[in-house]
């Protein structure tokens, strides 16, 4: 019994005393902020010593610096890495490593290299250890602190002296951990078969820089939702960059694809499409059930988020998913002309005095001191599935008048309009019109 004591007693203090080699049966790749597993380095050349192992760099800092004979990068770094440890010579150690994999040309290659660039670094090529560390990805640079702590797994990329200097002093740096550990730990919460930023994956569900979505609309779970313009939130720096509509037709998509908005006139356009198309079927939408109503979010980088291009991209959108053909082309279309008697001329003029107001319902309207344009947004917006309207009043100046009619009723709105002088008659104008076709037309 005493002597199963002692042999418990000893391993404690074996273990207490040399906890790195309790860490070196257990750590095979090195993790940053972990002791560095144990290396040997054989036949290094351009260094002080030919065989080292991590012991020998205990007080010392050191860079560790993996390549591979197709590695452009890695030869690229060599001329910058070569300066960097000349301006720290006296305070770190760099060693290049280079795989073996090929049998000696990578040594006659980085020779050929290290001739004509006047190279030099310390160079060592040890393929067990890549096997060792399961080093696929080149450039790896490790970097290894005076106490045999691994600060840091990077590119040559973060090879740069201010980051040595923070290195050297003890301070951090800016990187991206590519140690093994790290990255099974990312790729692990990453699934290949799962769109990216769905739930997580890859990263949090905001974290992208350019979006594009279109889904179907569920009346049971959303309000239809529309923006007055896919420009919208360009004078908001949060938002800038951003469109979404909720429960729209695809002639509502076109409208905001073409014109920028539902607005319509002789400027902008028609307000529907003009459909040759074999199957129109798509564009007869249900607003009860949501048959043939979709949901479209887009956001693009804030510097990029011009009103032209997001209306390119929404452009390109409709073609990549519902295949149509779409162009905007001059017409002769049917519109509705809002003209003026010679008593309206004379007793709609506001006085100068008046203060601007507009109130109303869907039972009508009082307007004081307002653009005759009023009218026409009103019969825009109780009415957009007629006609355009346009004013050819000819009246210039701000006008009062009251509307007494049911506002989504047009002949008793044209009633109203007649008394107050005002006439609402169907005409035709050139106008843009969006014009869908088969792709094949």
């Amino acid at each position: 019994m005493k002597k199963i004591k002692i042999k418990l007693l000893l391993l404690g203090i074996l273990m207490f005393e040399f906890p790195l080699m309790a860490q070196d049966i257990i750590l095979k790749s090195p993790e940053v902020g972990r002791p560095i597993p144990k290396f040997t380095l054989s036949d290094i050349q351009y260094y002080e010593k030919k065989n080292v192992s991590q012991a020998d760099f205990i007080g010392k800092w050191l860079i560790l610096d993996f390549f591979s004979e197709s590695c452009s990068a890695c030869f690229k770094s060599f001329p910058k890495i070569n300066e960097l440890q000349k301006e720290f010579k006296d305070k770190l150690d760099i060693i290049l490593i280079g795989s073996k994999r090929r049998g000696e040309k990578i040594r006659k290659i980085y020779e050929r290299f290290r001739e004509r660039q006047n190279l030099e670094l310390a160079v060592a090529y040890e393929l067990e250890l890549l096997d060792q560390w399961d080093i696929r990805a080149f450039p790896h640079v490790i970097w290894i602190d005076s106490a045999g702590i691994v600060k840091a797994v990077t590119t040559s990329l973060e090879l740069k002296s201010e980051n040595i200097h923070a290195f050297i002093n003890g301070k951090g740096f800016e990187f991206i951990d590519l140690s093994k550990a790290a990255t099974s730990k990312r790729q692990s919460s990453y699934n290949y078969a799962m769109p990216l930023l769905i739930d997580g994956n890859g990263g949090g569900d905001l974290d992208f820089r350019f979006r594009s979505l279109l889904s179907s609309w569920d009346p049971e779970i959303t309000q239809p939702s529309y923006l007055a313009s896919i420009d919208a939130f360009k004078d908001n720096e949060k938002l800038r960059g951003q469109f979404q509509i909720v429960g729209a037709s695809l002639a509502t998509l076109y409208r905001y694809a073409f014109y920028g908005n539902l607005n319509t006139g002789q400027k902008l356009g028609y307000n529907q499409p003009i459909l040759e198309l074999t199957d129109s079927s798509l564009f007869q939408h249900d607003p009860i059930t949501g048959k043939n109503m979709f949901n479209y979010s887009l956001t693009v980088p804030p510097e990029k988020s011009s009103k032209e291009y997001l209306q390119q991209v929404m452009q390109r959108d409709l073609i990549n998913y519902f295949g149509f053909n779409a162009t905007l082309e001059k017409r002769i279309m049917p519109c509705w002309k809002l003209i003026a008697t010679n008593k309206a001329e004379k007793s709609l003029k506001s006085k100068r005095n008046d203060q601007p107001t507009l109130e109303g319902s869907q039972a009508g309207y009082k307007m004081k001191n307002v653009p005759i344009d009023r009218i026409i947004d009103l019969l825009k917006v109780f009415h957009p599935y007629e006609p355009p309207f346009f004013d050819a009043t000819g009246i210039d100046y701000n006008i009062e008048i009251e509307i007494d009619a049911l506002m989504t009723d047009l002949k008793s709105v044209k009633t109203a309009l007649q008394k107050q002088g005002l006439n609402l008659i169907k005409g035709e104008k050139e106008m843009p019109v969006i014009v869908i076709r088969d792709m094949t037309q």
